[in-house]
């Protein structure tokens, strides 16, 4: 199937097997978008299937939301580069949520989810995001 999918500003023609499947490559991967920040991206994506001579499916437009998970990075100060994730502290309350942390026993690297964060651009909530913060910016 084909699906025109879009963005802000940004259109283009897309084969896949699903809507999701086109958002998802539309949007590609979290390194594409190149945030300064090692958090989770929402990037909110229109598709449109397209019949066989190009134009718009009627009633097929819908709005598919793709969740970019940064890269965990690998340990400096690990054997084979894990990160040996430990609890560092108690979960608490955000919205209708939790925020926790875990911090790697071997490099310092923090961990930090939230089970109720929000999409800046749209403001939804109730989406999990996972950011990951040097020692030294804890």
């Amino acid at each position: 199937m084909r699906f025109q999918v879009s963005d802000e500003g940004n259109t283009r023609t897309i084969e896949a097997d699903s809507a999701r499947e086109a958002a998802e490559e539309f949007a590609g991967t979290w390194d594409d978008w190149g945030s300064c920040e090692r958090k989770t991206l929402w990037i909110n994506v229109y598709v449109i299937e397209l019949a066989e001579d190009g134009e718009p499916n009627e009633g097929t437009g819908e709005h598919v939301k793709v969740t970019l998970e940064p890269p965990e990075g690998q340990c400096d100060g690990a054997l084979y580069g894990m990160h040996d994730w430990q609890e560092d502290g108690d979960p608490r309350g955000s919205g209708g949520g939790v925020v926790y942390s875990d911090t790697c026993a071997h490099c310092g690297l923090r961990r930090i989810t939230n089970t109720w964060d929000y999409d800046p651009e749209d403001g939804r909530q109730g989406l999990t995001s996972v950011e990951y913060v040097e020692r030294d910016e804890a």
